[in-house]
């Protein structure tokens, strides 16, 4: 069966998306396009389907198997599917209040953290579609600014930065309506974190991390480091080593007021965790502390977040490759990767595996 514009609208609106402007935002399309391509007056094409296919939460699939599988039960797992249907058949009656969704957006972000964000993608996308139509509160837009961040990342291109900004600006437009600074400095700085590699847009990455930096003016918090970090990222990238160390410090001095002593979430920034990001930075620069804070990080991690065990791995390939021998550094770095399960693979760990692969 051939994919037309009014499949993809019926589809859009079956899956509770009634606003053709807001879901042109989450799939990177004009809203002016997308109104064309519904109602047959422009082609549907492979991006515009694949845009659909991300945004309501499916895999890439036969053309003609597209509106079969825009179903929840197609979406989420099938343990999961009633829930679903629950939780959007409540948030549209007005049921789910703003503590329900505030427990809701921890428990995203508390498994997260320990499994990896892309195995929550489903029940954040279901949550998201309820949130997109019931939030009026200036606290909710924090709640839908942060499933955003966590949502975001795994679902971007590692190919499309142009994807990787608009959706960041996305989030931050959510986070400035949630009139709440904490927030606004988390998902600035977090979304600058994101885009703190050499085949992403370093210059969206520095302009979120300064944003991030002039709204926390001063005040220490996770969000705040995460900007800093991604600054010394940029300027490690940009072979400016001596200012990458000099923002590094100041980053030190705000994770001793704003470091947590557990990971309960995403937004959680325990040492083991700083130790990573600063061993990181420091392979980037040619550094040789680097590996040295990557021996911390290690020592320091619990062993429930064994996950995180691949970064500190790729890091060590790029000080090989820094180091000169390249070939020992990408051997290490896929070696890294094989060992870590497939869909465990993050947008993060590619682009880390690909600044290895180039270096």
């Amino acid at each position: 069966m051939e994919v037309t514009g009014a499949i993809l609208k019926q589809a859009r609106k079956d899956k509770g998306f009634v606003s053709l402007p807001l879901f042109a935002e989450l799939a990177f399309i004009s809203h002016a396009h997308l109104w064309r391509v519904e109602n047959n007056k422009r082609p549907v094409t492979l991006n515009v389907i694949e845009a659909y296919e991300r945004v309501l939460g499916v895999e890439i699939m036969e053309r003609r198997d597209l509106l079969k599988a825009l179903s929840v039960s197609a979406v989420v797992p099938v343990a999961l599917s009633e829930q679903v249907w629950e939780g959007i058949d409540r948030g549209l009656s007005g049921q789910i209040s703003h503590d329900e969704w505030l427990s809701r957006l921890r428990y995203h972000a508390f498994t997260g953290i320990r499994e990896g964000v892309i195995s929550k993608q489903a029940e954040i996308i279901a949550d998201l579609q309820v949130l997109q139509r019931t939030a009026h509160d200036p606290r909710d837009w924090g709640i839908v600014a942060r499933m955003l961040v966590l949502h975001g990342t795994p679902v971007a291109s590692i190919n499309d930065n142009a994807a990787c900004v608009r959706w960041s600006d996305l989030a931050a437009r959510a986070a400035m309506r949630s009139e709440d600074r904490d927030v606004q400095v988390w998902v600035l700085g977090r979304s600058a974190n994101s885009h703190a590699h050499p085949s992403a847009d370093l210059r969206a990455c520095e302009s979120l991390a300064n944003k991030a930096i002039a709204v926390a003016d001063g005040k220490p918090s996770v969000g705040l480091l995460d900007a800093l970090v991604s600054k010394a990222n940029v300027y490690a990238l940009s072979g400016n080593p001596q200012a990458a160390a000099e923002t590094l410090e100041k980053a030190s001095a705000v994770f001793d007021r704003a470091g947590t002593d557990s990971a309960a979430a995403e937004w959680d920034m325990p040492f083991w965790r700083w130790a990573a990001n600063k061993g990181q930075v420091l392979a980037r620069a040619g550094h040789k502390e680097a590996p040295g804070w990557q021996d911390r990080a290690d020592k320091a991690r619990p062993a429930e977040f064994a996950r995180f065990a691949t970064h500190v791995e790729l890091h060590r390939a790029l000080v090989m490759t820094k180091q000169g021998d390249k070939e020992a550094g990408h051997t290490y770095a896929m070696s890294a990767m094989t060992k870590l399960p497939q869909e465990r693979h993050s947008v993060a760990l590619r682009r880390i595996l690909a600044e290895v692969q180039a270096a």
